[in-house]
């Protein structure tokens, strides 16, 4: 009965060490495979309860909070199977760094080639985690007015004004200084500018357009419109009148008819509004020139007889 046991063990050890192939200089045995299959299973169950912390940690809620949570979730698991693979190769005796050095400059190529994926993919995390940017927000990139769509790991999908879909990378919108009109508060202040004649009466024209604000119907009503005295220009005196709205969305509408009732209330109040002006002076000499004759004794500048 030893003797069978003992023939036993040796074909169990003899089937456990057979070189299956080497990795370097390190055999390939049914062993080294369970080595690196226990070294999977542990590392997906140490993932399985980081994740569940990540989870549990996490106070968001919404889609947008769901989706931070899977992102963050996915990128957890594979850094700890990761450390996993790396584990089991070092302890079955694969030399890492030699299989690192081999590899080093593809390694390196391939992280040119994914820097800028990279770049997106973290700034995407930081804008799902952060959430200063929302589905439905309603922001200004390079100077034009967008709402937000859908915020993916590596671009957002914004659409403007006129209808268009906009795919920006993540990165453009993490390192660069974005308005959000609905950040904390959806209200937004709009401007309608006018200029008057200069011989206009100041405090008519205020008078004008502070009723013009007050009175138009789109306005927020808890906060009070402003007019303002903007300047002196060579060929007006301008103003602005100021109302609150609160959907950023129809500033261009909402500008549109408060222009429209400035226009229409400063027509009413009969007053002017300016234009362009020039003042022409002709020298007498060039008034000759042009009347055929020499310029008469006493002939005031610019007149012809």
């Amino acid at each position: 009965m030893d003797d069978a046991g003992d023939m036993v063990a040796s074909t169990i050890s003899e089937f456990l060490n057979v070189e299956l192939f080497t990795i370097g200089t390190t055999p390939f045995t049914p062993i080294s495979a369970f080595v690196l299959l226990l070294a999977f299973v542990i590392a997906n169950l140490l993932s399985h309860v980081a994740r569940g912390a990540i989870r549990r940690g996490i106070k968001e809620t919404g889609p947008q909070g769901e989706a931070a949570v899977a992102t963050t979730s996915r990128v957890v698991h594979y850094v700890f199977m990761l450390l996993g693979l790396g584990i089991g190769l070092t302890t079955i005796g694969v030399n890492l760094s030699a299989l690192f050095a081999a590899g080093a400059l593809f390694a390196v190529a391939f992280g040119f080639a994914m820097q800028h994926v990279v770049a997106n993919f973290v700034s995407g995390l930081l804008l799902m985690v952060e959430r200063s940017i929302r589905p439905g927000d309603v922001i200004e990139i390079n100077d034009e007015m967008v709402r937000v769509q859908d915020i993916r790991i590596r671009t957002t999908i914004v659409r403007n004004l006129n209808g268009d879909e906009i795919v920006v990378p993540n990165s453009n919108i993490a390192q660069s200084s974005v308005i959000n009109h609905t950040l904390s508060d959806p209200m937004l202040r709009i401007r309608a500018r006018v200029g008057v004649h200069h011989g206009s009466d100041v405090t008519a024209v205020q008078l004008c357009l502070s009723h013009v604000g007050r009175s138009f119907p789109h306005r927020v009503k808890s906060r009070d419109a402003v007019v303002f005295f903007d300047g002196i220009d060579p060929s007006a005196l301008l103003f602005s009148v100021c109302v609150w709205i609160d959907d950023p969305w129809s500033a261009p509408v909402m500008r549109s008819r408060l222009l429209t009732a400035v226009w229409e209330a400063l027509q009413a109040s009969e007053i002017t509004i300016a234009h362009p002006q020039l003042d022409l002076h002709v020298d007498p000499t060039v008034t000759a020139a042009l009347a055929g004759r020499p310029p008469s004794a006493g002939q005031p500048p610019g007149t012809l007889n």
